[in-house]
């Protein structure tokens, strides 16, 4: 969220009006935006699926 917003200059919620545009700019940051967001919710399953499973000593 913050590199790209930084390396576009763009914050998410003007990117998202913007889509109308067709800019390709904006539409390949909403694409990495969307992907980092998949990415990050995988990640982050992961985890939590790994901190759920008992520990075995």
């Amino acid at each position: 969220f913050g590199i790209g917003w930084g390396l576009v200059g763009i914050c998410p919620g003007p990117a998202l009006s913007l889509i109308s545009s067709g800019q390709p700019m904006i539409l390949l940051f909403i694409g990495a935006m969307a992907a980092g967001i998949l990415l990050v919710d995988k990640v982050w399953n992961r985890v939590l699926e790994k901190a759920r499973q008992p520990r075995t000593a």
